[in-house]
C-alpha cells in the first residue's frame, strides 16, 4: 500500500493590517512540499519561490536577513542565487545558517532574494528539512526556558527575540515610559542606513515594526545574551518595586504586572522566575525602586534611585500586535527512484 504524506502548515494567515509581516506561499493555502532528490546531479531546489513580505505600514527598508536549516544534514547547503546588486550572501556549514547583508533595500527587494534561495543536499538523508526565514540585520535569540509567550508561535521557545543597545543614555522611568513627561522619541541612529526608532511618530521603540521595551531578564541565558549586547556598561532593566515596596514587578514587556522578586536581599524568586541581585541587593536604601543591572560586579543586579543615565538593552518580541518576522518552511528530501530493468524486459536490446 502506498503511504500518502499529508503536512499542513504549522502558521495561520497573517493580518494585513501589520506593518511588517513575512508570509510563505503555502502557509495555510495547500499541503504541497517542495520536494529535491538525491543523488544523480539533481539535488537542489528553490525553498518557497512564491514568499512575499507585507508592505503595509510604510518605511522599515531592510538591511539583512537569514535562512537557517533548523536540523541541517551532512552535505546540506543553502544558496542565495541570482542576487542583485547592493546584496551579499554568505552560508555558514557548521551552523546552517544563510546570511544575506545589504545596503538599504525595499521589502519587495528582500522577498525576491528569498525567493531565489536554494536548498541543495548531497547526502543521503530522506529527512524533511525545516528551513528558518528571519527578517533583520539582527540574528534571532531563542530561549526554550523562557516564559514570554507570543500568538504568532507556537511555544515560548519559538519566539524569536531581539536586542539592541539604545544609543541615547536614558533614565529609568523615561526608558520604561512610566512618566509620560519625561519621556523623548527614541533614536538609535543609523545602522547600514537604516534609522531605527518610533517611524510612526510615537515615543515607542521600533525594530522592523516589533515594539520595544526596556529589557526584562527572565532566565540565565538570557542574562548572557543581555550582558554581551551591554558591554561595559550600567544598564536599567524594565523592573521596579515603586507601586509597593518590596514587590518587584517587571513593568514592561510581556512580563508587564508579574511579580519577580518578594523582599529584600534575603528575599526569594517569585511565579517562576528569575533573579540575579548582587550579594546585599536590593537593600531597599532610601527607599531606591530601581533594577540596574552592573558593569563592575559581574553584571549582577542592585537596587537603585532613577538619578542615573545609562545606554540600556531594548528588547523586541513577544508583545501582543506584533508582526511576524519569522516563517518556517517544510521541504522534503527524498531518494530518487531507481527502475531496474531485467534481462527478459530488454527485449529490443
Amino acid at each position: 500500500m502506498k503511504k500518502i504524506w499529508l503536512f499542513l502548515g504549522r502558521v495561520s494567515l497573517l493580518s494585513f493590517l501589520l506593518p511588517l509581516v513575512l508570509y510563505a506561499n503555502q502557509i495555510g493555502l495547500s499541503t504541497t512540499l517542495p520536494v529535491i532528490y538525491y543523488p544523480n546531479g539533481a539535488s537542489t531546489g528553490y525553498v518557497d519561490t512564491g514568499i512575499t513580505i507585507d508592505n503595509t505600514g510604510g518605511g522599515y527598508n531592510m538591511t539583512g536577513s537569514f535562512v537557517t536549516i533548523t536540523n541541517k544534514q551532512s552535505g546540506d547547503t543553502l544558496v542565495a542565487s541570482s542576487l542583485p546588486s547592493g546584496f551579499s550572501a554568505s552560508y555558514s556549514s557548521n551552523t546552517g545558517i544563510l546570511t544575506i547583508t545589504s545596503s538599504s533595500k525595499t521589502r519587495a527587494e528582500y522577498a525576491s532574494v528569498l525567493q531565489n534561495v536554494k536548498l541543495t543536499s548531497t547526502g543521503s538523508y530522506a529527512t524533511d528539512r525545516n528551513i528558518q526565514f528571519v527578517l533583520g540585520h539582527i540574528y534571532p535569540y531563542f530561549d526554550a526556558n523562557t516564559m514570554k509567550t507570543d500568538p504568532n508561535y507556537a511555544s515560548p521557545g519559538e519566539v524569536p527575540r531581539f536586542y539592541i543597545k539604545d544609543g541615547t543614555a536614558r533614565r529609568a522611568r523615561e526608558a520604561m515610559n512610566l512618566s509620560a513627561s519625561a519621556v523623548t522619541k527614541p533614536n538609535f541612529g543609523t545602522i547600514n542606513g537604516v534609522v531605527y526608532h518610533g517611524v510612526d511618530g510615537s515615543t515607542t521603540y521600533r525594530y522592523l515594526g516589533l515594539k520595544g521595551y526596556l529589557v526584562t531578564v527572565t532566565s540565565v541565558a538570557e542574562e548572557a545574551k543581555v550582558s554581551a549586547v551591554l558591554g561595559n556598561d550600567w544598564g536599567w532593566l524594565g523592573g521596579s518595586d515603586s507601586q509597593t515596596e518590596q514587590n518587584w514587578k517587571w513593568h514592561v514587556g510581556p512580563e508587564a504586572g508579574t511579580t519577580f522578586w518578594q523582599g529584600k536581599s534575603n528575599g526569594s524568586v517569585q511565579n517562576g522566575l528569575y533573579a540575579n541581585w548582587g550579594g546585599s541587593q536590593p537593600d531597599d536604601s532610601n527607599g531606591q525602586d530601581f533594577v540596574r543591572k552592573s558593569k563592575d560586579w559581574g553584571g549582577v543586579w542592585d537596587d537603585h534611585d532613577d538619578d542615573g543615565n545609562h545606554y540600556n538593552v531594548i528588547e523586541y518580541g513577544g508583545l501582543s500586535g506584533d508582526p511576524k518576522v519569522l516563517v518556517n518552511k517544510t521541504v522534503r528530501v527524498e531518494n530518487r527512484p531507481v527502475i531496474a530493468l531485467s534481462a527478459a524486459s530488454n527485449a529490443y536490446a
